[in-house]
């Protein structure tokens, strides 16, 4: 069935976010996006209505199905949810913070004290919300409904630094006054978001156009973006005028073949201007906070930018005409050159994320490259060019905001919350497994009265020491885990198969860990001992709070018995292992105390 036949006509959401979504005149969507759902419908044969709404509103209006596109939606798990998504991204973007010339922000942590500006309810508002909330950073949000009203309250005084979009800080920023600062955040896939409600076959036609026309250079899609980021541009590389001289230079030449002075004299003239513009497009390129360059077909440098010279150490001059094995290993270097290669044999652009080693360096850094070929004289192959920006520092700060989040800073263990997400999977397993699982929870005994005697130094390396030893004695795959002050938790995730094995097995291990903790001393007057309960579970119909309800209760008959020793939670089971941990115990006295006797029992023997 025709595409058109299913969906003649389509309602669109448009809100206010320029250059990417804007209303023109008569209500149609324009920018990046409407003008590329404008040439996909006509090639679809769709007709569409357009509804201006504001951008939470039109959310709301797409859940609801009142709409069925919504263009320029970042897509979000929580999105997903609600929404419906073609699979191929529009286009790839990005947030950056914009500031006036009397702030400096550099890092996360500088907006200490400072007032933002954020679109209400946007992917921005958010992601700062909760970078700042788990730093413990004061800051105070000024909300607005538009990019443009946020870059509006930083011009008037009213925030220090606005959020948003780079395509419209790029398009708009020096309007106000503004600039960008060095915090970049949340890459971004931007889609077409649909109604629930809509046909699937409505956005497999989105995919299917955008993929093709992403396979063609010369396709309407590279030329909306070209028609919009040359409208976006606050001053053109080269200005118009000097292509109006150009222009009359051509006229000049062609009735002045005769006038060989004249001709020199405008030569020289517009060499002149020409090096100006080279200067000035130099100038500009060396301020971008990216790494620049052109390679070769050959793939030797043949420009680079200042952020090169920089990241090589060398000047741009020494870099011109080498390899990337002058500069990275071996390893790194290799992998480039394949990437580059592949650009240069296919003639496509590609977004690709990179990962070099730089001589003498043992740190690996991470770059985001948009590499393309480009065609420097008519004739000649293609040469390389290529524009990356670093994502080290980014990705070390997602790697220690995750290590915050689920490990415990004083002992290096995992914390209550990884534990309780490892507990949730282990419980979710198929009951049919019939291996049994493990969970113990440790106490320490009398540990306030180390803080209360030797002071929380002494208790906080106490606790350093008992990590430590857990980790030394259990098995590998064993999760241990800081559940809080005193009290560590040990996930066994295979103790045995049957009841009887699996306890015997995990009451051997927990003896071991008594037996190590009671080593252990906060100084020389204070022993050490710890309470351990312990609970079986296979998984089959307990929850995670259950399971660990359960080793508290274990957990509170040991303290209640005097501490250092253990309890299951399993009455039968606990009565089984205490009788022969008695008999054991007092086989153990006997042999101390001499007193196990050998008697002879006279047997009558009968001789036939």
């Amino acid at each position: 069935m025709p595409t058109h036949l299913l969906a003649e006509t389509l309602t669109i959401g448009v809100y206010h976010n320029p250059p990417k979504l804007f209303a023109d005149d008569q209500g149609q969507p324009r920018g990046m996006l409407g003008d590329l759902l404008q040439a996909i419908a006509k090639e679809e044969q769709w007709q569409l209505t357009s509804f201006q709404c504001e951008f939470q509103h039109c959310l709301s209006l797409l859940e609801q199905g009142a709409i069925d596109l919504l263009p320029d939606v970042a897509w979000s798990k929580e999105r997903a949810q609600r929404l419906s998504f073609h699979e191929e991204p529009v286009m790839h973007s990005w947030s950056q913070l914009y500031q006036r010339e009397d702030i400096e922000v550099d890092a996360i942590f500088d907006l200490e004290q400072h007032r933002i500006a954020v679109v209400e309810g946007a992917v921005q508002q958010r992601y700062l919300a909760a970078v700042t909330n788990r730093f413990d950073i004061t800051v105070t949000w000024l909300s607005v409904s538009s990019f443009a009203e946020g870059f509006q309250s930083v011009a008037n005084g009213e925030a220090d630094l606005v959020a948003a979009n780079h395509l419209f800080g790029d398009w708009r920023a020096d309007d106000y006054g503004l600039h960008e600062t060095s915090v970049i955040f949340q890459p971004a896939r931007l889609f077409y978001a649909a109604s629930p409600m809509l046909s699937e076959e409505i956005l497999e036609r989105i995919d299917d156009t955008l993929i093709r026309w992403k396979q063609d250079n010369d396709s309407i899609y590279f030329d909306t973006l070209r028609a919009w980021k040359g409208q976006s541009s606050s001053s053109q590389l080269i200005p118009l005028w000097l292509w109006w001289s150009i222009s009359a230079l051509c006229l000049l030449l062609v009735l002045a073949l005769g006038a060989n002075v004249l001709l020199k004299r405008r030569v020289s003239i517009n060499r002149e201007q020409l090096n100006t513009n080279e200067a000035l497009l130099t100038t500009i390129l060396d301020s971008v906070d990216a790494y620049i360059y052109i390679k070769s077909p050959s793939l030797k440098y043949r420009y680079v930018n200042r952020r090169i010279s920089e990241l090589f150490n060398r000047p741009a001059e020494d870099i011109i005409g080498k390899c990337d094995d002058d500069f990275l290993d071996a390893t790194s270097a290799a992998a480039i050159k394949k990437i580059d290669q592949n650009v240069l044999n296919s003639g496509k652009k590609v977004t690709i994320e990179e990962h070099s080693v730089l001589q003498g360096e043992k740190q690996m850094r991470t770059f985001l490259s948009i590499k393309m070929p480009l065609t420097m004289t008519s004739g000649e192959k293609p040469c390389l060019c290529g524009i990356s920006t670093e994502l080290t520092e980014y990705l070390e700060m997602q790697s220690r905001t995750h290590r915050l989040a689920f490990y415990d800073a004083l002992t290096g263990l995992p914390n209550r919350r990884l534990l309780m997400e490892s507990l949730a999977e282990l419980t979710k397993k198929d009951s049919s497994i019939m291996a049994l699982s493990a969970i113990f929870i440790i106490d320490l005994d009398g540990f306030r009265l180390v803080n209360d005697i030797q002071g929380h130094e002494s208790g906080d390396q106490l606790l350093i020491n008992v990590a430590d030893l857990l980790q030394r004695q259990l098995p590998e795959e064993a999760t241990v885990a800081r559940f809080s002050s005193d009290e560590f938790v040990v996930l066994l995730t295979v103790v045995g198969e049957q009841p009887e094995e699996a306890a015997l097995g995990a009451e051997r291990i927990a003896r071991q860990l008594l037996e190590g903790i009671s080593t252990l001393r906060a100084d020389r007057a204070l022993p050490i001992s710890a309470s351990i309960g312990i609970s079986l579970f296979n998984g089959s119909g307990q929850s995670m709070n259950s399971v660990l309800q359960q080793a508290d209760l274990a957990l509170q008959q040991a303290k209640t018995a005097g501490g250092n020793t253990l309890r299951f939670f399993n009455m039968d089971m606990q009565t089984s292992v205490l009788e022969r941990a008695s008999l054991e115990e007092d086989l153990h006295q006997a042999l101390a105390h001499n007193e196990l006797a050998l008697h002879y029992q006279v047997q009558d023997v009968v001789v036939k």
